[in-house]
C-alpha cells in the first residue's frame, strides 16, 4: 500500500495504534430503532480505525518523560513525515504527508503543471470515482499544496452514509487525501466561507484589568520571594544550610 501511495524507502521511526471512529456517535444521534447496533460492523465508516505514521528522523513526543508518540504528537511538521488511517477492513480513509522542503522552480505560465493521479487513492479506499461528483474544496489539514480537489458521494452498501473527499497535491505529488463523514462532515459544511470572516469580539475595560492583575500576580509570585531572600541574606538573618537541605529534600520528593 505504501508504494502505491508514493511513500519512499524504510522509515527512521514509526508508530501505530487503534482509535474509535465517529460511527457510534452518528448512530446514537440519528437512529433510535431497537436494532440499530445489529449490523454495526457492516457499515461504513467502521466503528474502529487503525492509524499509522512514519518519520524520516526519530519522532519525539512533547512529553519526553512519560509520553508516547500518537496521531497528533509530535505534530506533522518534519520533512517526509506522513500518516494514514485505515478502517477495520483495511480500506484507506486518510492520508497526509509533509512534502520536501526543497521544491523545484515553479513552472512557467505557458507550461502545463503536473496533475496528481487520485486513482490509486480511490482504489485503496474501495470507492468508485464515477459515483462521486466533484465540488469546491473547502477544507485542508494545513499542508502546502498547489492543487486542491473535492468530491461528494455516498459509501457503498445497503444503508449508505454521505461522505466527502478532500484532497491536495504539490507539483503533482499527493499531499493529503481525506474521507470526511458523519458529524465532522456536517460541521465542515456548516462553517462560513473564507469570504465571510467571523466578526471580532470587541474588547473592554474589564478584560484589560483582569489581564493586568494576572500579569502583576505572576511577577510578584516570581520575584517577591527572591527579593525577600536576598534581603535576609544581606541582613544575615538567613540560614542557607537549612534552606539548601529543605530544597534538596523537596527535589528528591518531587523527582526522586
Amino acid at each position: 500500500m505504501l508504494e502505491q501511495l508514493g511513500v519512499p524507502g524504510p522509515p527512521a521511526d514509526a508508530a501505530c495504534g487503534f482509535s474509535p471512529g465517529n460511527l457510534v456517535g452518528q448512530i446514537e444521534r440519528t437512529d433510535r430503532s431497537a436494532g440499530r447496533w445489529r449490523n454495526l460492523n457492516q457499515h461504513r465508516p467502521t466503528p474502529y480505525e487503525f492509524w499509522y505514521r512514519e518519520g524520516r528522523a526519530a519522532m519525539l513526543p512533547s512529553d519526553r518523560i512519560g509520553g508516547s508518540v500518537d496521531w497528533n504528537d509530535p505534530p506533522l511538521t518534519g520533512e517526509g513525515m506522513f500518516r494514514l488511517v485505515l478502517d477495520q477492513s483495511g480500506r484507506l480513509k486518510r492520508f497526509e504527508r509533509v512534502p520536501p522542503y526543497r521544491q523545484p522552480t515553479p513552472v512557467a505560465p505557458d507550461s502545463v503543471a503536473a496533475i496528481a493521479d487520485w486513482g490509486p487513492f480511490f482504489r485503496l479506499a474501495e470507492l468508485a470515482p464515477a459515483t462521486f461528483q466533484e465540488t469546491e474544496p473547502i477544507w485542508g489539514p494545513g499542508l502546502v499544496t498547489d492543487e486542491r480537489r473535492a468530491w461528494e458521494g455516498f459509501y457503498p452498501g445497503s444503508s449508505p452514509l454521505p461522505v466527502r473527499i478532500e484532497a491536495g497535491a504539490l507539483h503533482g505529488q499527493p499531499v493529503f487525501f481525506c474521507l470526511i463523514d458523519t458529524g465532522f462532515r456536517e460541521w465542515i459544511l456548516a462553517q462560513p466561507s473564507d469570504s465571510q470572516p467571523a466578526r471580532r469580539t470587541p474588547g473592554g475595560l474589564l478584560p484589560a484589568i483582569r489581564n493586568t492583575l494576572v500579569a502583576v500576580s505572576v511577577l510578584v509570585g516570581l520575584f517577591g520571594p527572591a527579593l525577600l531572600a536576598w534581603k535576609n541574606l544581606r541582613a544575615r538573618r538567613a540560614d542557607p544550610r537549612s534552606a539548601f537541605r529543605y530544597g534538596f529534600a523537596v527535589f528528591l520528593l518531587a523527582f526522586g
